[in-house]
């Protein structure tokens, strides 16, 4: 979306060019592998969301998501929306679908949301339903694919998956090909622990077995196939950060360490002057220890939040990092000696 010479600049300056906002942690939806742990039932008001805005549009901010939870559950979401429309930034919404009907859908096109990602989570309703444990949510997702592509709203299908779908994974791929050749699909293959620690949502992750078959799958479809990964750190902390429902920052939504409080500091004083994200921006690749003669470093592609919430620290080896790695090493390599 942003060309290459101003994603230079961006991280360089460190502009927080893409803001994640939890606006609350209520869900109508009970999804089996749910990373989120909500520490308490405080959201913040309608006052001091609009004034973190303020905050977020003065920082350089241009793409802002709206997620939870399922944010449009606050009752002033839509107070909310029109005041971020107003001060110019690329809303997207990310959400399961169940609230949305034809004037919603039309409220959504009214304020030019830039993209809606509603997640797909089976190629049936029995695989889909019992994932989000709310029956009729796969019809409901068909039925808002709809209502928002005859509006004109870019949708985007977020497919997380697990041993519970991985069954239909090329139908789901099917499946958003007949609903429109204009919507996009994120596939992740990767399930977080719970914010708190919690192990559980680790069972529902792939098998090796599962996994190759998904990468050998990806590089296919990326013709010239997997790429070998240099960057063993991402732009957490430089130019995303996600503010949670009480407006505690993180420097990624899968690394839910709080490096300040809005509440009681202002934005710009976090981002310049957290001392966690001071760490985050003066860590080198030199400084990940178990990274530097690993044989793996090549392909992998490492996650800082896998790594704090398996180790409690940002910078160790995740161990599903590296089981990853050595298959797309393993699929790599195969394909590799084929040519």
């Amino acid at each position: 979306m942003i060309p290459d010479i101003m994603e230079e600049k961006i991280f360089t300056k460190k502009i927080p060019i893409e803001a994640q906002f939890e606006l609350t942690w209520r869900c109508n939806q009970r999804c089996i592998h749910c990373y989120q742990f909500p520490p308490g039932d405080y959201e913040l008001t309608t006052h001091q969301v609009k004034d973190i805005l303020s905050q977020l549009a003065d920082a350089g901010t241009l793409y802002l998501s709206f997620t939870g939870g399922e944010p449009l559950l606050r009752e002033d979401f839509w107070h909310i929306a029109r005041f971020a429309f107003k001060k110019h930034f690329a809303i997207l919404l990310q959400t399961n679908g169940l609230l949305i009907d034809q004037p919603t859908a039309q409220r959504i096109a009214d304020l030019n949301f830039f993209a809606v990602h509603i997640s797909i989570l089976g190629a049936t309703a029995e695989t889909h339903d019992a994932i989000t444990q709310t029956p009729g949510s796969f019809t409901q997702v068909l039925r808002v694919v709809g209502l928002l592509r005859t509006r004109g709203i870019k949708v985007i299908l977020n497919l997380t998956l697990m041993k519970d779908n991985f069954k239909e994974y090329f139908q789901i791929k099917a499946l958003k090909d007949s609903l429109g050749a204009d919507i996009d699909i994120r596939i992740s293959p990767y399930i977080f622990l719970k914010n708190d620690g919690g192990c559980f949502p680790a069972a529902l992750r792939l098998d090796d077995e599962q996994l190759k078959r998904f990468f050998f799958d990806v590089k296919k479809e990326t013709a010239g196939g997997l790429l070998h990964n240099k960057a063993l750190l991402c732009n957490f902390g430089f130019c995303v950060c996600t503010i949670n429902a009480r407006g505690e920052v993180y420097p990624c939504v899968a690394v839910p360490v709080v490096v300040g409080d809005l509440k009681r500091e202002k934005f710009r004083t976090v981002w310049a002057e957290g001392s966690i994200l001071k760490r985050i921006r003066n860590t080198s690749i030199a400084d990940l220890h178990e990274c530097q003669n690993c044989h793996l470093a090549d392909f992998c592609f490492r996650c800082s939040g896998f790594s704090c919430l398996e180790n409690g620290n940002l910078f160790t080896c995740s161990q599903e990092s590296r089981r990853c790695a050595e298959i797309i090493k393993e699929v790599t390599e195969y394909e590799e000696a084929k040519v």
